[in-house]
């Protein structure tokens, strides 16, 4: 794998630089920037193009999900991964719909934040299994808005499938 470009996002600075030291250990990831608020994330995004964006959903002067959509506006190629503190169930179909490719909670061990890393760069997406669950039944037992009937994101085809019974192979 390339060197992966990595772009943290958190207004809390000592949890965000705790983050990029440990990226910053991997011999494939890197560079890692840090930024503290949306208006510098955009920045960053805009001049580095960061192969993944790691995001706080809740920002002093933003959120997550706008950044998320500013992402794949500016930088499509970018991955971006939710790392936050936030579990609802709305949150994480709205940035899932926005194009992110993962969601994590903040309590995640380092090692598994680095290995999901390495997944999405590789097109894969990941969501705690606990959450799935949860994502799982919302869209199942919600029904859709009309606006949205049938517009499925690739995250949300997949997951409607394996809840139907078919193998990750068959899909």
């Amino acid at each position: 794998m390339a060197d992966v470009s990595v772009l943290v996002v958190d207004d809390h600075a000592v949890f965000a630089e705790a983050v990029q030291a440990r990226l910053n250990g991997e011999a494939d990831l890197g560079p890692v920037w840090v930024a503290y608020s949306a208006a510098e994330a955009r920045t960053l995004i805009s001049r580095h193009r960061p192969a993944v964006l790691v995001l706080d959903l809740v920002l002093a002067d933003g959120n997550g999900l706008d950044l998320a959509g500013y992402a794949a506006a500016e930088s499509p190629e970018s991955k971006v991964l939710m790392l936050t503190g936030v579990t609802s169930t709305d949150s994480v179909i709205a940035a899932l719909r926005k194009g992110a490719r993962g969601w994590l909670p903040k309590t995640i061990d380092a090692d598994q934040l680095v290995q999901v890393i390495r997944r999405v760069v590789r097109g894969e997406a990941w969501l705690a299994p606990d959450l799935l669950g949860r994502i799982l039944s919302e869209l199942v037992v919600r029904p859709a808005e009309p606006a949205k009937l049938g517009a499925h994101s690739t995250l949300e085809s997949v997951a409607l499938a394996l809840r139907a019974g078919l193998r990750s192979s068959d899909i």
